[in-house]
């Protein structure tokens, strides 16, 4: 007996000490500050909290315009026509707004388009609820959905540069992959909201939620610094034109094969999944004679695999 105690004693005493091993939990925060680590930096936490609310107001407009599109008109015609009026510009605009992304203040920028999605939520909700006497129709719908494309289009190139500006290098990836899975939560989230506040009150409810998130991006994107923490420093020299930068940046992508397949996978995954997502209102309303709230259902079903893969692209 006594020599099985003395074996015991000793084995006890070999095992490492809580200092040594650390806490019990430590690989969970190891896993955490991997994944998460990025969060840890007050200025993106801002960013990240505007982005949120920025694209949740995205997919909830997305449900409520649809809707509203086809219960005004009937025809996926209309629908189509209303997406091409919001993609268009994105194939005219964007390559501009990349350049002026590098040439003006991001906040700014950003701002500006944010203040503009205020406005255009805040009418919106007025037209869809009626209000002092005025009604919504279609072409209201559609000159929204136009402009919306064109600002979206200045102000995205924007916001995604602003993530290197105050992020530094070591985490820049981190924070762009928990950016992206924010983008896909919002894209589970913001259809479910949209379709509840249809069912239960109005599509105008949907617009005044849209314009209080709206306002709060802008909110949060006034705590983001002015000038860039980790700015990307130009050659030396004369500063070209924008229009030298933008000659530049379409021969960069001739010459980069990586960036050529890149928008090759972008152009043919938009092309595939984005007449669904559009025409997905008319074909619960006519074909599976449902309301919003099973739209709501079938938006949130391509969005959990994308915010699982996602998850697993920030510990890269």
């Amino acid at each position: 007996v006594a020599t099985g105690v003395r074996e015991l004693r000793g084995a006890v005493a070999a095992q490492p000490s809580i200092e040594e091993t650390g806490p019990w939990d430590a690989p969970l925060r190891g896993w955490a500050d991997h994944t998460f680590g990025a969060l840890e930096d007050a200025h993106f936490r801002m960013f990240y909290l505007g982005n949120i609310a920025q694209f949740g107001s995205q997919w909830m407009q997305m449900v409520v315009r649809g809707w509203l599109v086809f219960h005004l008109t009937g025809s996926f015609a209309a629908l189509g026509t209303m997406a091409l009026a919001n993609a268009f510009p994105s194939v005219l605009v964007s390559p501009i707004g990349g350049v002026v992304a590098d040439r003006a203040n991001k906040k700014t920028v950003i701002q500006l388009a944010q203040g503009y999605n205020v406005v255009n939520a805040a009418l919106l909700a007025i037209l869809a609820g009626g209000w002092f006497g005025l009604h919504l129709e279609f072409w209201h719908l559609f000159a929204s959905s136009f402009l919306q494309g064109v600002v979206g289009s200045v102000m995205q190139p924007a916001r995604q540069a602003m993530i290197s500006d105050i992020v530094p290098r070591e985490r820049l990836m981190n924070a762009v992959g928990i950016n992206s899975s924010g983008q896909t939560f919002m894209q589970l989230m913001g259809p479910g909201v949209a379709g509840f506040l249809i069912a239960v009150l109005s599509p105008s409810a949907v617009f005044a939620v849209m314009a209080a998130l709206y306002g709060l991006a802008m909110a949060c994107t006034m705590h983001l610094p002015s000038k860039p923490l980790y700015a990307f420093e130009r050659p030396a020299g004369r500063r070209a034109t924008g229009l030298a930068d933008l000659a530049e940046g379409f021969r960069y992508i001739a010459r980069d094969s990586t960036i050529r397949a890149v928008l090759v996978v972008n152009f043919l995954i938009v092309t595939v999944s984005l007449p669904y997502t559009q025409l997905l209102p008319g074909f619960v309303a006519a074909v599976l004679k449902r309301g919003a709230r099973s739209e709501e259902h079938t938006s949130e079903l391509q969005s959990r695999l994308h915010l699982v893969c996602r998850l697993l692209l920030e510990k890269k």
